[in-house]
């Protein structure tokens, strides 16, 4: 079974606000004599990216929500989407905290949502 990919109702990532990158894969230990003792964390680096969807309509809001809580169970499920920075498409998954809605957007009929990914490969 291939993962989930992201709704066509939603923006694209190129039409999103995201920043982010690669996290250090490098942890360095410092003894009492001598240079650091440095290794790699993973065999591979873990990137993450912050995400503000553009202001939407209810309609697509609840696209949205029925996409995170229904087909990826509250976000613990990865899903394909297109990276931003590497224009192809990759499995990601949604950090553990629940993505934030903005108030302001919220008076004036629309809503903004912002969230934190991981990318996985």
């Amino acid at each position: 079974m291939s993962d989930p990919t992201w709704p066509v109702e939603l923006p694209p990532a190129a039409r999103i606000g995201i920043s982010g990158g690669p996290q250090s894969n490098a942890v360095s230990f410092q003894p009492e004599v001598g240079p650091s003792i440095d290794r790699r964390r993973a065999s591979t680096v873990v990137r993450k990216y912050q995400v503000e969807l553009p202001p939407m309509e209810s309609a697509a809001y609840d696209v949205f929500m029925a996409f995170f809580n229904d087909t990826l169970a509250s976000g613990i499920l990865p899903f394909q989407w297109y990276d931003p920075f590497t224009r192809s498409v990759r499995r990601f998954k949604f950090v553990h905290n629940d993505p934030v809605y903005s108030e302001q957007a919220l008076r004036s009929g629309l809503y903004v949502i912002s969230f934190e990914l991981m990318r996985l490969d």
